[in-house]
């Protein structure tokens, strides 16, 4: 069905692949805030669990006019998805939803407040905390995008991408998301805004990000694809216009590896906080795992093994317990 004549103030849009246990949760935390001028797309991108036989009975046990399912009949991938999600909506802000993720209470309402107050803002996060439900942890993310310059973004990402609400018109101006981004799609596109708009937190915390160990920034392999799709959007953001079309041409998965080496520093300090995020989550096996495929040097792979098993050790509890609060873990 053809809803691109609707036209609401925001279009929250969640993409989603083999993650059926997830999608009610995501979709009623969206469904039930406290804003009501929103549409809700979810895209299946050809999953192969029961992904498309759940959406279509939620859709008949909601009810809800907001909601709107399409169904992929090949996958395309996340930055497609996002691609054509936009396209079929006409909405004044596009709010970003991870799939599995949680919306808190208000979330939609305040940023969509801060657009509509702040003409000059283009892009608006909010507080978060990356939760386990397995462990029963959460670390909290406060980082705050407010007077964020480019050189600032440079350093580093303040968004995780699914908290995030942008302005269509802004997003429109720098050309989106681009499909060359199987991973950071939404870094590349920061860097781009931010030359264009300005960017603003809502400082609260409004949305729960569930941590799996099967996802993209905790999958060993996939780790370092997408710190290498980073070190390619700095890249990009600081060369001239015809430099960057001649980069932009060659980014594939097949060319990550020849255009950003492993043995790169900038790849390796990114390797290492991996694998201490890894090692604070219990993820013994995926931090050995990382470190295995992802660090250079024989001598520090050494180290940080040792290191990761004496912090998993039965008997070092009181270490762990002494090194939560450091690391910004809340049980």
């Amino acid at each position: 069905m053809d809803n691109r004549n609707v036209t609401h103030k925001v279009t929250v849009i969640t993409g989603y692949y083999n993650r059926a246990d997830s999608l009610r949760l995501t979709i009623e935390s969206i469904l039930q805030q406290d804003y009501d001028d929103f549409e809700l797309i979810v895209f299946n991108d050809c999953s192969t669990d029961n992904t498309k036989e759940l959406l279509d009975n939620l859709v008949s046990e909601y009810n809800d006019p907001r909601l709107k399912i399409r169904h992929h009949s090949q996958n395309k991938g996340f930055t497609l998805g996002m691609i054509e999600a936009i396209q079929s909506s006409q909405s004044e802000y596009v709010c970003v939803q991870g799939s599995g993720d949680v919306s808190l209470p208000g979330r939609i309402r305040k940023q969509a407040e801060v657009l509509d107050n702040n003409p000059a803002v283009g892009v608006v996060g909010c507080y978060y905390e990356n939760y386990i439900e397995t462990l029963g942890v959460s670390r909290f993310r406060d980082k705050v995008a407010d007077d964020m310059t480019f050189e600032d973004l440079l350093e580093e990402n303040v968004f995780s991408h699914g908290e995030v609400m942008f302005r269509r018109s802004s997003y429109e101006e720098v050309g989106g998301y681009r499909k060359e981004f199987v991973n950071c799609q939404d870094y590349d596109l920061w860097l781009r805004m931010i030359k264009v708009c300005e960017f603003r937190s809502v400082k609260e915390l409004l949305y729960r990000r569930y941590v799996r160990y099967d996802g993209v920034s905790y999958n060993p392999k996939s780790f370092l694809r997408q710190v290498r799709y980073a070190c390619l959007c700095r890249d990009l953001a600081s060369m001239e216009t015809d430099e960057e079309r001649t980069l932009l041409g060659k980014i594939s998965p097949a060319s990550l590896e020849s255009l950003v080496p492993l043995s790169e520093f900038r790849v390796q300090k990114q390797v290492y906080s991996a694998v201490l995020r890894s090692m604070a989550f219990d993820g013994r096996s995926e931090a050995v795992t990382l470190i295995r495929h992802g660090v250079s040097s024989s001598v520090v792979s050494t180290i940080l093994e040792i290191a990761v098993n004496v912090y998993s050790h039965r008997y070092a509890g009181p270490l762990r317990r002494l090194m939560s609060p450091l690391l910004g873990l809340r049980g």
